[in-house]
């Protein structure tokens, strides 16, 4: 007696990360499709077509004879062949392909290459779909990348960083984004100098704009302005983000370079108007070159969009200090400690005339 079910088969020397598409495209097609009669899938690393030599690839569907057995399916690889995406692809088309034509045997219809071609193809797409990747990521390897989303999204940046190093010691195929994934938890545990080497080595394999960005904070935060500067021009070069200028401003700023510090936060604030940082360090930049008025223009600007945006309250005391209005500097020190008590220490240290009125 047949029993059923779809089996699958894989020679021991079938590469891994191929063996495992194959795993997971045969369970998905076992939760579409009933298999009454069992058919099993080998995949053979032997190719043995001797009618053209230069084919990479075979698949067929088998019939069993009439006294015993049951169909199978062949899917066979030449030697030579490396796991290669397009390879991926194709197996994976003729696994469905030949189940396609299981389904019409099983249904004792006509064999028709061109309906089974049709729906193999409906398959794959469906398929691929529904896993929400396309074949270059292995399930392993998705389970894996989740895992260290996971632990970094709860702060565990080393253990992110040792998922995210296997996987690279496992050849996974966007190496660059782990690279930068590893860069910028390294970022996070503000050690910026193995961020930059992770950064680099991202962008030997992908010149991308945030990978530029994050790398040009990284030196930021080494205080190597100049460089820093030139990482977030290529990063705008690439795509410009309103990101990229405010960072782009503080550098400049830091560096005394006060007009042009302006006018990438100019430059932010075309991109997008309703974005509070830029009028914030617009204020700053325009209070360390004494245009007091216009500097607390920006301040109640960056409120009114961010109305707990402490920084910005602060800064508005200090610019209400220069223009000698000690009641409403007062006014929105206070507000600013009330949203973040780290300002009480800076008060201290800037004001000695605020003091005595610190709530």
């Amino acid at each position: 007696m047949n029993s059923d079910g779809l089996r699958i088969r894989c020679e021991k020397d079938i590469d891994l990360k191929l063996r495992d598409v194959i795993i997971e495209f045969t369970r998905w097609l076992r939760s579409k499709y009933v298999f009454p009669i069992k058919v099993t899938v080998f995949i053979k690393n032997k190719y043995k077509s001797k009618s053209n030599d230069k084919e990479r690839f075979s698949s067929s569907f088998v019939i069993p004879n009439k006294e015993r057995g049951n169909p199978h399916i062949r899917i066979e690889v030449k030697n030579d062949m490396y796991d290669t995406i397009e390879l991926r692809e194709y197996v994976v088309y003729s696994i469905a392909y030949e189940v396609m034509i299981y389904m019409q045997w099983i249904k004792k219809l006509e064999f028709c290459d061109r309906d089974a071609e049709k729906q193999a193809n409906k398959l794959v797409d469906l398929f691929i779909e529904e896993r929400g990747d396309d074949l270059t990521v292995t399930n392993k390897e998705k389970k894996m990348l989740e895992l260290a989303d996971k632990k970094f999204n709860n702060k565990d940046f080393d253990k992110a960083i040792s998922i995210y190093k296997e996987m690279i010691k496992n050849d996974y195929y966007y190496s660059g984004w782990v690279y930068s994934s590893i860069a910028y938890c390294y970022d996070c545990l503000e050690n910026y100098n193995e961020a930059l080497v992770y950064y680099d080595k991202a962008l030997k394999n992908n010149k991308d704009s945030v990978i530029y960005m994050n790398k040009g904070f990284a030196l930021q935060s080494l205080e190597k302005h100049k460089e820093a500067i030139e990482n977030f021009d290529k990063s705008i070069k690439i795509k410009p983000s309103k990101e990229a200028y405010v960072f782009k401003a503080d550098s400049q700023g830091r560096l005394k370079k006060f007009k042009q510090a302006i006018e990438c936060c100019n430059e932010a604030l075309k991109l997008d108007e309703n974005y509070d940082i830029p009028y914030n360090m617009k204020g700053q930049f325009l209070y360390e070159i004494e245009e007091f008025k216009e500097a607390k223009k920006m301040f109640l600007k960056a409120i009114s969009i961010s109305a707990d945006y402490a920084d910005a309250y602060y800064n508005l005391a200090l610019v209400y200090m220069k223009l000698d209005d000690f009641k409403l500097s007062i006014k929105y020190l206070n507000k600013a400690i009330k949203l973040d008590e780290e300002y009480r220490r800076y008060a201290e240290e800037e004001e000695r005339a605020w003091r005595n009125y610190i709530k």
